[in-house]
């Protein structure tokens, strides 16, 4: 088992024309990702928040195993 302690938080790329776009991120998140797709078991520990962002991050966490 791997344990990935850090920030999991949202990028928000503005383009050229104003548009927003959001990401779920955060480098150790990414790491986190990256085992779990992987096939690796994988514990991350951070802190998320309770609003729209916040499950936007667990769900990308759960679909990435």
């Amino acid at each position: 088992m791997s344990l990935v302690i850090g920030e999991a938080l949202i990028d928000i790329v503005t383009a050229s024309d104003g548009a927003t776009t959001e990401y779920v991120g955060g480098s150790p998140l990414n790491v986190a990702v990256g085992l779990g797709r992987l096939g690796r078991p994988v514990e991350f520990v951070t802190r998320i928040g309770d609003d729209t962002r916040g499950r936007s991050i667990i769900r990308h966490l759960e679909q990435s195993g």
